[in-house]
């Protein structure tokens, strides 16, 4: 099968960070991190694995940062251990063509979207740790555990993984919105965290993907509420509005355009960034990519 994924030799990464100064060919090239090829089809590693035809994949910021490199070397991939190869692309449709003998929750043939990495559940681990138990299956203490992972990922023909990595798509969504549904989720995640109430006003910095989304979910699940956007292209600007933004702030109001909406003072600093800071109570709070901000006097 046809796959593109992160070769993780720190070796590699090294030699095209540093051939990357002179130009951004190297993040693309043979000495690249980054690898198109061929693979050998692989049988199903385990009885409850599913191999999927892929459909439609997105192209996610995180995919575009791994792939030029734009992590802290420190939490990169090529830190992880056991972990050779980095497939990319999960924001993924596609149909079920074969299934293990013991799948319980897809069949061939069925519409599926990708859902999660590695976790206990995946790798059949019981009692799951606490953070799988919590259902905060990104932060399992046993994602990286020795074991079998997924093979292949959106940016390929086919993939390998877990069928608890799938969840089935409905038959009204249609490939292009099935392949935003994990991006949607991590959208509808952050909103549900800190649910802003009636009347109060949220900032969404970034109308990337997963700013746009966000906005769109605090505009249905929050009407009554203001949402100003920070945007930065023209069709960031008309998205943002057409998804529920009340407000823009474009690039030019910088800091200073986020401290008259929240009531903030802004501290300039001789190094680095400039910082915002309120008085009496907190009222901004920070999750997922959105700042709430409280009315005077809320907790």
């Amino acid at each position: 099968m046809w796959s593109a994924y992160l070769d993780t030799s720190p070796l590699r990464a090294g030699v095209t960070r540093a051939l990357g100064v002179a130009s951004r060919r190297a993040y693309f090239g043979p000495f690249a991190p980054l690898r198109t090829r061929q693979l050998k089809r692989t049988e199903l590693p385990g009885k409850r694995w599913v191999r999927v035809r892929n459909a439609m994949a997105g192209i996610s910021g995180w995919d575009v940062a791994l792939a030029l490199l734009r992590t802290d070397a420190r939490v990169s991939p090529m830190a992880l251990p056991r972990q050779p190869r980095v497939y990319l692309g999960h924001e993924v449709c596609g149909e079920v063509v074969d299934v293990g003998p013991e799948v319980q929750f897809v069949r061939i043939g069925d519409r599926v979207a990708y859902q999660l990495d590695q976790c206990c559940e995946t790798r059949e681990i019981e009692p799951p740790c606490a953070y799988c138990a919590a259902g905060n299956y990104n932060l399992c203490e046993n994602r990286y555990l020795p074991g079998q992972s997924a093979i292949g990922g959106g940016w390929g023909d086919e993939m390998v993984v877990h069928e608890r990595q799938l969840f089935l798509v409905p038959d009204a969504l249609s490939d292009e919105q099935a392949a935003l549904l994990e991006p949607a989720a991590t959208a509808l995640h952050a909103v549900l965290k800190h649910q802003p109430q009636p009347g109060e006003n949220v900032l969404v910095l970034g109308a990337g993907t997963l700013g746009l989304l966000v906005t769109q979910v605090l505009r249905a699940m929050s009407p009554n509420v203001g949402i100003t956007v920070q945007a930065r292209h023209p069709f960031q600007v008309e998205m943002a509005t057409h998804l529920g933004a009340s407000r823009i702030l474009y690039p030019e109001d910088g800091a200073k355009g986020v401290t008259r909406y929240t009531g903030a003072r802004h501290f300039r600093k001789r190094f680095g960034e400039a910082s915002l800071h309120q008085q009496d109570k907190p009222q901004v709070l920070m999750d997922g990519g959105i700042l709430r901000h409280q009315p005077k006097g809320a907790a």
